[in-house]
């Protein structure tokens, strides 16, 4: 039976006071014996922890586990229509599981998108927990090297679009870093979940403030790729030296995988048959450079090399 695998890239930023790497996060974690609380955290109201983690030719590869407590579903008979109570003891729950690759050259995490089991913003949290940092472990989406580096080439920005939906109630937005929080407050004054928004300079000469578009794309780039914000549309126009204007639509551009895997005859996606999905997946975007902030990254190709070197 297949099933579709949704996978993300990130680059992977440690706060500035850690005295370790990731990867030395990582092994130090596993380290922990699993029956020991210290290695399983509560994020987002579940129980999260690392399952494993396996060293394969200089990457990392492994499972986080997101452990289902409350809102379970019931069994259900497809030929009676009967409904039955999942039968499990009172510390049990569902293990959602979620694999990801880590490559220490590259800083690249490559990951499973699982809406059931640990998101990449939780798997960032769970590490800076155990790491007990003061400030949280960043990943940033790695957006196709053509788009960002056009957007790096803007000398002139003269709009800023977004679009984001299912306001009401949502934190996120109220406590990002940016004044985007006024958008979550104008929805909350005339009862909208939608909000279409464009900062542009018309037509006087000039530039919007570059550093912020650019820190505000990124910011809202991770959201939508995390869930924590619906976003709907993220567009910059712009123009580098001597060109034209452009129009870049930066959800477009973001790199995202999807392949088809096997299931068991138990019906789970074990993780050496959702592994290989993850080192063989292709790039859309294959010959560009994969860059985020002042980092350049090899392109796929090369990480594919090095994360399939040694995999069984």
């Amino acid at each position: 039976m297949p099933k579709t695998v949704n996978i993300d890239f990130y680059k992977v930023v440690m706060p500035e006071n850690a005295a370790t790497t990731f990867e030395a996060l990582l092994a130090r974690i596993e380290q922990i014996p699993m029956h020991d609380e210290a290695r399983t955290r509560e994020i987002t109201g579940d129980p999260v922890r690392l399952q494993e983690l396996h060293n394969h030719g200089g990457h990392l590869e492994g499972d986080m586990v997101r452990t289902r407590m409350d809102t379970l579903p019931r069994k259900s008979n497809i030929e009676t229509g009967q409904l039955a109570l999942l039968d499990l003891d009172d510390d049990e729950g569902l293990g959602e599981e979620t694999a990801f690759l880590y490559d220490p050259a590259t800083r690249c995490l490559t990951i499973q998108r699982n809406r059931f089991a640990v998101s990449a913003s939780a798997f960032a949290g769970y590490c800076t927990e155990i790491g007990a940092f003061e400030s949280p472990i960043t990943l940033e989406p790695i957006i196709s090297g053509d788009a960002i580096a056009r957007l790096r080439e803007f000398d002139r920005v003269n709009r800023l679009e977004i679009k984001v939906a299912g306001l009401a109630g949502g934190q996120v937005l109220r406590d990002s870093p940016y004044s985007l929080a006024h958008l979550a407050e104008f929805a909350d004054d005339y009862a909208g979940p939608v909000v279409n928004i464009e900062v542009s300079m018309g037509h006087r000469k000039g530039s919007l403030v570059r550093d912020r578009v650019r820190n505000v794309v990124d910011w809202l780039t991770g959201q939508a790729r995390d869930g924590g914000v619906d976003v709907r549309r993220i567009e910059v126009s712009g123009s580098a030296p001597g060109d034209e204007t452009q129009v870049l639509d930066l959800l477009e551009s973001r790199i995202v995988e999807y392949r088809t895997v096997e299931v068991n005859r138990n019906r789970v996606s074990q993780r050496n048959r959702r592994k290989p999905s993850l080192p063989d997946c292709r790039m859309r975007a294959s010959s560009d450079w994969l860059m985020s902030d002042s980092t350049t990254f090899p392109n796929w190709q090369v990480l594919q090399k090095r994360m399939t070197c040694g995999t069984s």
